[in-house]
């Protein structure tokens, strides 16, 4: 099971997360905090931690991070604290630091929640802009319909723990389960 995983076995099986709720270090730079992402797949053994390791991988992180940060318009508050920026500057910040674990699979909890409306479609591209430029699958569990549509080819929708539909997003918009459950009709499914 996946939440029983060490954190270094979940990167080094390609897997980076963002959490629903902001989950940044409040204590740490912004650049300190990207940089977390990277340090997570750092040296396995105590001579590559202690030797030459440091400088060298630490150098190369921080031209890694500023590229990432260049990409997510993040380089003017490398310097700042988090609880000092934007809702949804924190929530680029934690999309910056999972990327620095270079994932192929990105789960992603809810990055639409508590974004103001106009910067959620923002978001949605962004995140489809990446997915593209690093050949990335994103696993998005996520209310906001704008944003699946918006960004996911395929679609699962659950229901007290079970799958009841699935599909592209315009057969799950149009699925009687689904509509029932979650989109607000008040016709129950045959």
């Amino acid at each position: 099971m996946l939440t029983r995983q060490r954190p270094w076995r979940i990167r080094s099986a390609g897997i980076a997360r963002t959490f629903q709720n902001i989950s940044l270090v409040h204590e740490l730079s912004v650049e300190d905090n990207i940089l977390i992402g990277g340090h997570i797949a750092g040296p396995s053994s105590f001579l590559a931690s202690a030797c030459v390791w440091p400088t060298r991988r630490e150098a190369a992180l921080k031209a890694e991070a500023r590229a990432l940060c260049g990409r997510l318009e993040l380089l003017d508050v490398l310097a700042a604290m988090p609880a000092d920026l934007p809702y949804g500057t924190q929530k680029r910040v934690e999309l910056a630091r999972a990327l620095m674990a270079s994932p192929r699979v990105l789960l992603a909890d809810e990055p639409a929640a508590g974004l103001p409306h106009g910067e959620v479609a923002a978001f949605g591209r962004l995140l489809s802009e990446l997915r593209a430029e690093r050949g990335l699958t994103i696993v998005l569990v996520e209310h906001h319909m704008g944003l699946i549509n918006a960004i996911c080819d395929r679609v699962a929708v659950m229901e007290s723990g079970r799958i009841i539909a699935e599909g592209s997003p315009a057969v799950i918009a149009a699925d009687p389960l689904v509509r029932a459950a979650y989109l607000g009709t008040s016709e129950a499914p045959a």
